[in-house]
């Protein structure tokens, strides 16, 4: 189900049955048709079956309190973005606008955390050919040396990079912002020239 988007839980079920009913989570706004005949999931002989699992019938587990949307904050690293979307609209769009930010701002990034990860899929490069793109260590200026190894140990230590033995490499480029920060780029080119190039229809969120 991961290439389709799709989460179907774990469920125990009568296997006897002519019919077995699962429910599956669709996470995005898009329709998705599964055609009959779709693999969907993977039955397993159930180990062990425990007759009394032990509910607890009285008793507070925890106290949750819901929080309106109207009352929460943008979060700091939203602030412009909320500030910009703001601009000209009406108030119910403004009102709108904050609660599609509160629904969906742990897709946002914050510089103060770390950055988010999916587990939906895994990614994979088609090439052309097998022959592995290796580009050898680029010459780097001595006053560029420790720009590059502060960049390299923040990668690190974000977990956005890790140390590979790969046969594969391509050459790092070291370009100075506006505010005289460096920020570190890979020169993927030959890699692209040797990419297949794939084509998936894009959903339609209108």
């Amino acid at each position: 189900m991961r290439k389709y988007g799709l989460a179907i839980g774990r469920v125990l079920v009568n296997a006897s049955r002519s019919h077995i009913y699962s429910r599956i989570l669709d996470p995005c706004d898009a329709d998705i048709i599964l055609y009959k005949g779709t693999h969907i999931g993977l039955f397993v002989p159930a180990q062990k079956i425990v007759s009394d699992i032990g509910l607890m019938e009285e008793g507070t587990v925890c106290n949750v309190r819901e929080m309106d949307r109207d009352q929460q904050q943008i979060p700091q690293y939203m602030a412009e973005m909320y500030s910009d979307g703001r601009e000209n609209p009406t108030e119910s769009e403004g009102e709108r606008f904050k609660d599609i930010l509160l629904r969906y701002r742990d897709i946002f990034y914050d510089p103060a955390g770390e950055p988010g990860k999916t587990t939906i899929d895994m990614h994979s490069i088609k090439l052309k050919e097998e022959i592995p793109v290796k580009e050898p260590p680029r010459r780097i200026p001595l006053y560029k040396r420790q720009a590059i190894e502060d960049e390299i140990k923040k990668l690190e230590d974000k977990k956005l990079i890790e140390k590979s033995n790969s046969p594969r490499s391509s050459g790092l480029v070291l370009v100075q912002k506006k505010d005289l920060s460096w920020r570190l780029y890979v020169d993927y080119r030959k890699l692209n020239d040797k990419t297949i190039k794939d084509a998936y229809p894009i959903p339609n969120r209108g």
